[in-house]
Parts: C-alpha cells; structure tokens; sequence
C-alpha cells in the first residue's frame, strides 16, 4: 500500500505486473504437443508478451523453427 511519509512525499510502492508462469509453460506445452498451433496464437503472442524473458526465447525460437519448415519438438530445441 502506498504511505505518505513525514514530509508528505508519497511513498509507492514497485509492484511487479502480474504473471502466470503455468500459463506460459501450457502455450509453449501446447506448441510442442502439436506445432501448427504456433499458426493461431502467432497474431495474438509475441515473444516480448512473455513475463518470463526464457519463455519468451523459446518461443521466438519455435517460431523461427516453424517458419523455416523445421520441425518443433524437444530435440530440435536443444
């Protein structure tokens, strides 16, 4: 909660935005379960909607690897 202090300066407090790290894992789940679904979500996710900055790369990688024909699995992600 914000405070005012002594000398009537308000004190806020930093807040993180909120994030749902399950959330994010069940997108990149649902890409590697089944790849053309980076095809739907494309136009809604980007990879810097991400709260988590290494799910956001994997993403951008899964994209990337789909767009050049490659194949989106565990293997090639590694």
């Amino acid at each position: 909660m914000d405070q005012i202090n002594e000398t009537g300066i308000q004190r806020v407090e930093r807040r993180e935005p909120p994030a749902n790290k399950e959330a994010e894992q069940c997108v990149l789940g649902c890409i590697l379960i089944d790849s053309d679904t980076i095809v739907a979500i494309s136009e809604y996710i980007t990879p810097n909607q991400f709260f988590y900055r290494e799910y956001g790369k994997i993403y951008e990688i899964m994209y990337d690897l789909y767009n050049r024909g490659s194949a989106v699995d565990a293997v090639t992600l590694l």
